[in-house]
């Protein structure tokens, strides 16, 4: 698109405004529409122009449905997003991994917001996935190529004057641009400061080198003196997350979202400690799902699970309190269905 060009994507707000407010979920994409049709389909190529509307999803997590969108102009979409913020001053972020339709990125976004009950905006964040299980490495590159698309909306967020908090919940490889963000941010004076508006961060099945992510923690990155007092991270880890597995055999390392060690000689679960000492971070509270794991691939409990939807309530509702109470280790159990969820109406 040439400078001064129309978007054929975005709608004009004074058409079908009404229907545009009744979509619930924002969005902000990297991924090259397709409008051709009534509603834009989100294909799993490239662009460089960032896209803003809102979504609202159909179907199940298993059978997803289509999924009805509409575009608007940057400006238009802040000050509706700016709006919906309201007295909460919170929003969250959820940024989906490899292998991804953006269907079935809808329906669970749209599960988060029902089982959670989040008393502010979400917006979901998606990046081209290329939508195949043999293209894992087109994937990985389309992820990296994103990561400073995504940096800057995290930054535009924290530049919001009326949001104070934002939660940030990232899944499988989206756990590296999650981390890559809040690396890029604390390098700067200008951008640190904005890290403890970060309360909230969740890598949930990261497909992340564990050893990134220590280095990360262990530079005090999830510090009280970085992010400030208020913040807390969570880590949804599992021993049965086959697609994690498979992941950490072809890196050849340990994965966040995996408890398997590569060393033959540790028999015990490999978490995300502190190389030197062997204790965990502070600050960070890890969530080990694998005796509360369900379907063939368990690449999902955080949302999937009825356990783990509680410990994700925990990390979000009411700024956290729940999560930062817990153990630095938790071994969710089918047993803890209805601890911290309200109840679903």
């Amino acid at each position: 698109m040439q400078a001064g060009d129309r978007d054929l994507c975005v709608r004009d707000q004074s058409i079908d405004d009404a229907s545009y407010q009744q979509l619930p979920i924002f969005l902000i994409t990297s991924r090259l529409p397709d409008c051709r049709g009534a509603s834009p389909i989100l294909t799993k190529q490239r662009t460089d122009q960032i896209r803003y509307g809102r979504y609202k999803a159909s179907g199940t997590r298993k059978k997803p449905g289509k999924t009805e969108m509409q575009f608007r102009q940057r400006d238009y979409w802040q000050a509706d997003l700016e709006k919906a913020v309201g007295p909460s001053r919170r929003v969250m972020v959820f940024i989906h991994g490899y292998n991804n339709y953006f269907d079935e990125i809808a329906v669970r976004t749209q599960a988060m917001r029902q089982v959670t009950g989040f008393e502010g905006p979400i917006i979901t964040y998606s990046w081209p996935s290329f939508q195949a299980f043999f293209r894992y490495t087109v994937d990985e590159a389309n992820n990296l190529w994103d990561q400073p698309y995504f940096y800057g909306e995290l930054l535009s967020l924290a530049r919001t004057s009326n949001i104070d908090d934002i939660v940030v919940v990232s899944h499988s490889m989206g756990t590296r641009s999650l981390l890559a963000a809040m690396e890029r941010m604390s390098r700067q004076p200008d951008t640190r400061k904005y890290l403890d508006k970060f309360r909230t961060l969740i890598f949930a099945s990261g497909d992340l080198d564990r050893q990134i992510f220590e280095r990360s923690a262990k530079n005090e990155l999830f510090s009280e003196n970085m992010m400030g007092a208020q913040r807390h991270v969570t880590v949804f880890t599992s021993n049965v997350d086959r697609a994690v597995g498979i992941s950490r055999i072809l890196h050849g390392y340990d994965r966040l979202g995996i408890t398997k060690c590569n060393d033959p000689n540790i028999k015990e679960p490999c978490y995300p400690r502190d190389p030197e000492t062997g204790e965990f971070f502070d600050g960070v509270t890890v969530v080990d799902t694998s005796n509360v794991s369900g379907g063939i691939i368990g690449h999902a409990d955080f949302i999937d699970s009825l356990a783990g939807r509680e410990y994700l309530c925990a990390a979000v509702l009411n700024d956290g309190v729940a999560i930062r109470k817990l153990p630095k280790l938790v071994m969710a159990a089918k047993s803890d269905a209805g601890k911290f969820c309200s109840p679903v109406p």
